[in-house]
């Protein structure tokens, strides 16, 4: 699974891990499709990883854009969510739903609609 991350939260993690290495960490994020940036930055990260750790130099076992989301999946999660973005979403659903609130009993008093 592929997870957008910034480096502070990949320190994060790496130690708390280290740190605990019976448990687990839970992300939160918004799962998205994988753009063609990131399937690009997969694979070059992934054939570099089988490059320097691949013991057996007559074999390549390279992943390609062709196989690329036989082994990633169609979707990844992006963790740099805004919070201010969120905050948003809160208020204007809030704002709805104190809209239609006043509305139905506008409504239920004087009978408009």
């Amino acid at each position: 699974y592929l997870v957008l991350i910034n480096d502070n939260k990949a320190n994060e993690i790496n130690k708390y891990l280290l740190d605990n290495p019976e448990e687990s960490y839970h992300l939160k994020g918004v799962t998205k499709l994988i753009p063609k940036e990131i399937e690009e930055e997969g694979i070059k990260f992934v054939n570099n990883w089988l490059d320097t750790n691949h013991h057996h130099e007559d074999e390549k076992h390279n992943i390609t854009k062709d196989d690329f989301y036989h082994y990633f999946g169609y979707v990844y999660l992006d963790t740099n969510i805004n919070n201010s973005i969120i905050l948003l979403c809160i208020i204007c659903l809030t704002s709805v739903l104190g809209i239609t609130s006043i509305f139905n009993y506008f409504n239920k008093k004087y009978q408009l609609l």
